[in-house]
């Protein structure tokens, strides 16, 4: 009953910070035990990601995509990476901008928001499914508003998390999204075989979204 009541207190607590109201605070709890207990947002945000990618690669068969083969160690490194990177990351950026004493309530609130935006990802990917939405629209909706969605709950995140100015949660923000992007692109070159497709085959591919965080 823990995880579900952590679980429905943080989207409470979500939502009061992206509405701007004082009292987001209460709805997490920071201590270290509360700090070990939102990566549990990692184990419910599995079925999730899984779900969000069987999306994308129903896209990509409707679309006629030309995708390689699936590995798994690559989609488990991708998933801790999600979870993983941030920690390291928002652990130097606290200590650059002076607010170590604040790192606890940044990465509480920051495993949260990432399985919010799983929760928003998957939404799509469930309208898209169900006929709903056409895919052109869920493809558009991906590519570019996905984006600006989690740039911008980052941004509230590490503003409010750290008690810093907008400035400052626009730089911390922007560091963290600069390093996870590095992180994909290595992924990325990790994956691609090594011998280079057919030029027919290169010509006619279609780019789908992977699913990410």
């Amino acid at each position: 009953m823990s995880l579900v009541r952590d679980t429905i207190y943080a989207f409470v607590g979500l939502k009061r910070l992206v509405s701007f109201q004082d009292n987001w605070r209460e709805c997490f709890d920071v201590s270290a035990d509360g700090v070990l207990r939102s990566f549990w947002a990692a184990a419910l945000a599995i079925p999730v990601f899984v779900y969000v990618g069987a999306g994308f690669a129903h896209m990509g068969a409707e679309l006629g995509a030309v995708r390689p083969p699936s590995r798994l160690w690559l989609d488990i490194v991708e998933y801790a990476r999600i979870w993983l990177v941030f920690p390291i990351v928002a652990a130097l950026i606290s200590l650059y901008f002076s607010r170590s004493a604040f790192l606890s309530v940044w990465l509480v609130v920051h495993n949260w928001a990432v399985l919010a935006l799983f929760s928003i990802q998957a939404i799509v990917v469930t309208l898209y499914l169900s006929g709903v939405l056409p895919m052109g629209a869920a493809l558009a909706f991906f590519v570019l508003p996905y984006h600006f969605i989690r740039l911008g709950l980052h941004w509230r995140v590490a503003t409010a998390s750290l008690n810093i100015s907008w400035g400052a949660g626009a730089a911390a923000a922007s560091l963290h999204v600069i390093v996870d992007l590095l992180a994909i692109t290595a992924l990325a070159v990790l994956s691609t075989p090594s011998e280079p497709a057919p030029a027919e085959s290169q010509s006619s591919e279609i780019v789908i979204p992977v699913s990410s965080e």
